[in-house]
């Protein structure tokens, strides 16, 4: 969507340089110096204006449109005083690295709810599959999140303990 956006916005800017330029042909050929000089600030000016468009759709498309995914936090919820004896819980980073904040609660299992769900190594459908996980199947959410093409991820880990994502709406 965005590149689409980026694109729109350089044509335009495109038939304005191609209109300005149409313009100074238009005034050079009554000899006035007033007006080719003023053809030349405001080409210039477009021409600035061009290159900072240039840089900012480099901006976009590295933020945006090479498909990395936004990550959303996991909500907590304050933490509470445990014992000495629980170890702490440990995530491992997916290959996508998404920055989100690890669960300060116990983690509660969720069951999958659609036979033959895809649970892969990263949030994102080119993730490659670490495994499918029958309908029935117990996963342990990690509390780590993210959105990728549309879809709301959630870090898992199995009951062979293999770890990985899983769209959410197929957990339960």
């Amino acid at each position: 969507m965005n590149k689409k956006l980026s694109l729109i916005i350089l044509f335009l800017l495109f038939i304005s340089l191609i209109s300005v330029l149409l313009a100074f042909m238009a005034f050079s050929h009554q000899n006035s110096s007033e007006d080719v000089g003023e053809l030349k600030t405001g080409y210039e000016q477009l021409t600035k204006q061009v290159n900072e468009l240039k840089v900012t759709t480099k901006e976009l498309d590295t933020k945006v449109g090479d498909g990395t995914p936004t990550t959303t936090p996991a909500t907590t919820t304050p933490a509470t005083t445990t014992p000495a004896t629980t170890t702490p819980a440990t995530t491992t980073p997916a290959t996508a690295t998404p920055s989100a904040t690890p669960p300060t609660t116990a983690a509660t299992t969720k069951t999958v709810v659609s036979g033959s769900v895809n649970m892969r190594s990263g949030p994102s459908t080119n993730g490659k599959v670490v495994r499918q996980l029958p309908k029935g199947e117990q996963v342990t959410p990690t509390g780590i999140t993210a959105s990728s093409a549309g879809f709301q991820w959630i870090q898992v880990k199995d009951s062979k303990g293999n770890q990985g994502w899983v769209v959410n709406t197929y957990i339960k």
